[in-house]
């Protein structure tokens, strides 16, 4: 460790001598079980460290799930036999440098421990797992997920129930690629915890979905509400912060009228229950539960799929996830666990109380299987060595000391090895970084019962690798009144040409309506006519409609316009225009030159007969049929896949919302 790190640990030795010589009831907030002395069974202790509140983090939810597993080692006489295991519990507040000061409490005072089960949260197991190893001690945590305690090289004997936070990125990910979002905002809080999620996250964004991000930065110790965030035009945005500091960002965007379902937040679905109405916010962002709640709807949340889940599968210790949650109301309810501040518990169970349990068996096993090694007089020779015992004399663990490495040593050994089948159905095997392994995540929704409270839904699972991550909707899952919100402003996306050049283009196809409907005029009038009858006044009707419906589709095509339904006509209006004019224009102009080369020229030998006036028409009716059969199919296909061929685009510079598509453009079909 490097000079800054000794000058901490030193202050922080000192400040816990100082509090421990304040202290007048002893050094730690409660032993349990209480030391019976009369069962002729030797005690051994573990260290508890969890979080009784602080800034960032509450766990102390988790001490009747150890209390629960204690209660099933001390009565099962086939673990540790000759012994009892008990706690000492102490508080690190979520905070590194408390979390330091407990350690030297838990250390410097008696009894000696024999195994570490904590720190309640990953700034404050980061130090203690740190430390651990220096004293010979192993520890399992349940309340911890950095990707930073991965390091096997940094924290020597640290194993966790929890898998690291980090795989959540593929959840984020597979729902902003699900949905098909382009752009999303990242909020990161500046914890090693958030950090390594937000980094894996923007991998993925940009290696595999080529999606833009844009990311805000905040320091532990800032605001999140001093951050403009809000003003970016992002509608997407990935929260990675305590639920404390998200309360905090909520209430700004309450205020800001950030609100769903125009606007969504991913969130990691650690969060307690219902953590929008949990503590305060802050006094310029003072929010109730209910805006809370408001901006909390709709919001997507993924978690790693290692909760329990099967109510009635047998566990470790022949236990049902039934039978934990009656056990687990039982003890908060406790007199023994009346000042450790639990009664909120009473109502539901903390998340992590399960993890907790199966950290306190994990460790028990392990303690167990290396009690069982010290028969070997080769490893008891060694270890009573190790505690500076007389020659000859027998090591048990009572005797362990913190310099007692070829203990720590087994239990590592035991501790890598750990396989058991968890609570609810979850298996507890460790990978070589002592991380639990889990390569699934579930995903909720938050939404209104009927009785319009909020609460999370299950909308899916999914399941990644290193290579490939797969998201796997529920049927009827995700709740979205509105539809599926958009990832950014829609934009006044204009193609034009200049007013000048469209001025013109009105002009002339006006003069050539004008002139074409002369003609029509020119022909009724003038009908009888022998020039005119020589030139089948009845067909240079379609001739003069379709010129009409041409220099009709010339003046949609400059028509400006920001009403989507509107621009969606024109659009599609075009290729209808264009075929059938030239059909009824063109068509009738050739079948009439074939009937002039049939009259004067005729080596066919074709009867006249078959171009009278009204088959001809026939003839160009029937080509105008074959366009309106195409155009039809088209158009149908078009509609339902395109939305009649209008699409929104993101906005990336305008903060207004303006919704609209102008469409103009040479083409005969736009594509916007």
């Amino acid at each position: 460790m490097d000079l800054v790190c000794w000058l901490q640990l030193f202050l922080a030795f000192a400040a816990s001598s100082v509090t421990l010589a304040q202290e007048s009831q002893g050094p730690y907030h409660q032993i349990y079980p209480p030391v019976n002395d009369t069962d002729g069974r030797t005690p051994l202790y573990i260290a508890v460290v969890l979080s009784f509140g602080g800034s960032s983090y509450k766990s102390v939810g988790a001490l009747p799930g150890i209390q629960i597993a204690l209660d099933y080692i001390n009565s099962e006489p086939s673990i540790l036999p000759g012994y009892s295991l008990h706690y000492t519990l102490t508080d690190s507040q979520c905070d590194r440098s408390t979390a330091i000061r407990s350690y030297f409490t838990q250390i410097t005072n008696p009894p000696t421990k024999v195994g570490w089960v904590g720190s309640g949260c990953s700034p404050a197991t980061e130090p203690t797992a740190e430390l651990t190893q220096y004293h010979n001690i192993a520890q399992v945590s349940c309340v911890s997920s950095s990707p930073d305690l991965h390091n096997r090289q940094r924290f020597r004997y640290y194993f966790q129930l929890l898998s690291t936070d980090a795989p959540i990125a593929y959840g984020f990910y597979s729902i902003i690629q699900y949905f098909g979002w382009k752009r999303v905002g990242i909020i990161t809080q500046g914890e090693n915890l958030f950090i390594a999620t937000s980094d894996v996250l923007k991998r993925l964004l940009t290696e595999n979905g080529n999606i833009e991000y844009t990311e805000w930065y905040f320091r532990s110790e800032e605001s999140v509400s001093n951050i403009s965030i809000f003003d970016s035009g992002v509608r997407i945005y990935v929260v990675e912060m305590y639920s404390i500091n998200a309360r905090e960002l909520f209430c700004k965007a309450y205020r800001s009228g950030i609100l769903p379902p125009k606007y969504l937040f991913l969130t990691p679905n650690w969060y307690v229950e219902g953590w929008w109405a949990e503590g305060h916010t802050s006094v310029d962002y003072n929010c109730t539960a209910d805006e809370l709640a408001a901006v909390a709807l709709y919001n997507v949340a993924p978690f790693l799929a290692e909760f329990p889940e099967i109510d009635d599968a047998v566990a470790e210790p022949n236990i049902t996830l039934r039978e934990f949650r009656s056990l687990y109301y039982k003890a908060v309810q406790s007199d023994y666990n009346e000042n450790n501040r639990l009664m909120e518990y009473s109502d539901y169970i903390f998340p992590y109380a399960y993890h907790c349990h199966e950290a306190t068996l994990t460790f028990a096993y392990a303690l167990n299987k290396t009690v069982t090694d010290l028969a070997d007089d080769f490893l008891n020779r060694e270890a009573a060595e190790e505690s500076g015992l007389p020659e000859g004399e027998t090591f048990t663990m009572a005797n362990f000391t913190y310099a007692n490495s070829g203990i720590v040593t087994r239990m590592f050994e035991h501790l890598q090895n750990t396989s058991f089948r968890g609570i609810g159905g979850n298996d507890v095997i460790f990978n070589d970084q002592g991380t639990r392994i889990i390569n699934r995540l579930k995903v909720s929704q938050y939404q209104k019962n009927a009785n319009g409270t909020l609460h999370r839904v299950h909308v899916g699972e999914v399941t990644f690798t290193k290579l490939n991550v797969t998201f796997h909707p529920l049927p009827t899952s995700f709740h979205f009144p509105e539809g599926i919100p958009n990832d950014g402003m829609a934009i006044e996306d204009v193609v034009t040409v200049s007013v000048a050049l469209t001025v013109v283009y009105v002009i002339l196809a006006t003069a050539g309506l004008v002139f074409a409907v002369a003609c029509i005029l020119f022909n009724i009038i003038f009908r009888e006519k022998r020039l005119i009858r020589l030139s089948s006044p009845n067909l240079n009707y379609l001739i003069g409609l379709g010129a009409i419906v041409l220099y009709l589709n010339v003046i949609t095509l400059v028509i400006p316009t920001t009403n989507t339904h509107f621009a969606a006509v024109l659009c599609n209006i075009n290729p209808w225009l264009i075929s059938l004019g030239y059909s009824f224009c063109y068509g009738t102009i050739i079948i009439k030159m074939i009937r002039v080369w049939v009259i004067f020229n005729n080596p066919l030998q074709l009867k006249t007969s078959f171009f009278r006036d009204y088959l001809m028409a026939l003839f160009v009716l029937s080509l105008a049929v074959i366009d309106v059969v195409i155009l039809l199919t088209y158009t149908a296909t078009e509609a339902v896949r395109d939305n009649l061929g209008v699409k929104l685009t993101a906005n990336r510079e305008l903060p207004k919302e303006t919704f609209g598509v102008i469409i103009l453009n040479l083409k005969y079909f736009t594509n916007v």
